[in-house]
């Protein structure tokens, strides 16, 4: 990544909060790809939750559940996720 990827997983966040689902969900993305490719899967289920909350806004705003749906599998990816490297902090 050009940019640290914990300022790019930060600016995800603001975009979240800003309401700026798609630009956010983009660099999520982004994020989760260098997390795991730097096997920090701490940080790699952190990013996840951001995905669903993002998820969660966009089902909240239009009422779409594949938009839930979505949210609800970002979820379970993170436990799962936590689970099978022990992350406990993390569950």
């Amino acid at each position: 990544m050009a940019q640290n990827t914990s300022s790019v997983h930060q600016q995800a966040e603001t975009l979240r909060e800003q309401d700026k689902h798609l630009e956010a969900l983009k660099l999520y993305e982004e994020v989760i790809f260098a997390y795991q490719k730097e096997k920090n899967y701490s940080n790699l289920i952190e990013a996840l939750g951001g995905r669903c909350l993002t998820y969660k806004h966009l089902f909240l705003l239009s009422s779409d559940f594949s938009f839930l749906n979505l949210a609800q599998h970002s979820a379970l990816s993170s436990l799962e996720i936590a689970l099978n490297y022990r992350l406990k902090e993390k569950y």
